[in-house]
């Protein structure tokens, strides 16, 4: 029998009792044998082998080898401190350019380029912000006589921008840039004003037949027209019920009125109950790209192109211009809660998106309008008889 079948029958216990001595004696023999020949002869991590004596060499000196193990030990801690070293650089690296990066996209990123500007049909190399769209959407929906609609934005890594409001149009002739920070999603402005939204009684709802606000009862010129005396002032005018818009465009040309702002609503009701809802009327801006199949007429400009010689848009353009504002509203609640700054942002996006839906089917109706007028002027029409309030601020 050949020995290694006799290891093959011995692994599977078929040998005899004095066999499986034999056997067992031989391992332990070849085991002593190796661990011998590994003490004596071979030390495979300095990779030295000792000469036997009949090979008529001589042992390496003591010195020798501890040059040897000095030298090996160098190289091992030389391998480790360039490991160590690059793994440092990459993280130091990442930390600089890679996670800054990363924490950018889990936040509002108001240098996102949406789409290039369009002027008819000829496109512009130069591509619209995200937050110059979202704050012309917000200042025309919700600020009247604040329209804004150019922001410059610089990012300072890891979710924080730098961020310049710019002012494109004034009442006074006086232009105020106002600057700010946005850090992880929440805007800081050095002049908060600038997307505080009107005060509460500036139309009077109730008297309009679409709400339940009423300030009837302060009502008279005298606070109509506040301290207009010295100059013009910002007036918002309610009128006797909520009118088409072809109505108010008229009733602007018999009075004299150049209407800047007016209060929509849909179905005879507000949008959002306790807050005036509105689009300009007054068509100046400055060109924007945006996403034309799915917000048709979106900014301002888009609707000016489409005006008549009296800066009027048609009401069927007019019409998609508030919807796709009320849906990109609802679509892009992460910009519009940090300009909006209050609770409640989620109610507001759907009740936007359910007006766009019924203003899309049935129209739409203005419930008041606002622009700016002298003591004159707000003196006639209070007597008006479309007019059921007024109030005036002064201008910005």
């Amino acid at each position: 029998m050949k020995y290694s079948e006799k290891i093959e029958k011995y692994a599977a216990g078929e040998l005899g009792e004095s066999e499986t001595r034999e056997v067992e004696y031989d391992i332990e023999r070849h085991e002593a044998i190796s661990d011998y020949l590994a003490e004596r002869e071979v030390i495979p991590e300095l990779g030295v082998t000792k000469p036997t004596e009949s090979a008529g060499a001589a042992s390496p000196a003591p010195a020798d080898l501890t040059k040897k193990i000095r030298r090996q030990i160098r190289l091992s801690f030389l391998k480790a401190g360039l490991i160590t070293a690059a793994c440092v650089l990459g993280i130091v690296f990442f930390c600089m350019y890679a996670l800054p990066k990363l924490i950018d996209g889990a936040y509002y990123d108001p240098t996102e380029k949406v789409a290039p500007l369009m002027a008819g049909d000829e496109v512009s190399p130069t591509m619209t912000d995200r937050m110059s769209l979202d704050v012309s959407v917000f200042s025309e929906l919700l600020l009247p006589g604040k329209y804004r609609c150019d922001v410059f934005s610089e990012s300072l890594g890891s979710g924080k921008y730098a961020v310049n409001v710019q002012q494109s149009f004034s009442h006074t002739g006086v232009f105020r840039d106002t600057a700010g920070f946005i850090d992880r999603g929440k805007l800081t402005l050095y002049d908060p004003n600038v997307f505080k939204l009107p005060v509460q009684n500036v139309f009077d709802t109730h008297a309009s037949g679409v709400g339940d606000v009423s300030f009837g009862d302060i009502y008279d010129l005298d606070y109509a027209r506040g301290s207009a005396e010295g100059g013009e002032r910002y007036l918002y005018v309610t009128f006797d019920g909520a009118k088409d818009y072809d109505w108010v465009l008229n009733w602007c040309k018999e009075n004299g009125v150049s209407p800047e702002w007016g209060a929509v609503c849909a179905d005879g009701e507000m949008i959002f109950p306790g807050l005036n809802v509105g689009v300009k009327l007054m068509l100046n801006s400055i060109i924007q790209g945006f996403e034309r199949d799915r917000y048709p007429y979106l900014t301002v400009y888009s609707i000016a192109e489409q005006a008549d010689s009296d800066l009027n848009a048609p009401e069927t353009i007019m019409r998609q211009h508030i919807t796709s504002l009320l849906r990109y509203f609802a679509d892009n609640t992460r910009g519009m809660d940090m300009l909006y700054g209050q609770s409640g942002i989620d109610d507001l996006a759907e009740s936007c998106r359910a007006a766009a839906d019924t203003i899309e089917q049935n129209g739409f109706k203005i419930y008041g309008i606002s622009f700016t007028a002298d003591a004159e002027k707000i003196t006639e029409l209070y007597s008006n008889e479309n007019v059921v309030y007024m109030f005036s601020e002064a201008l910005s």
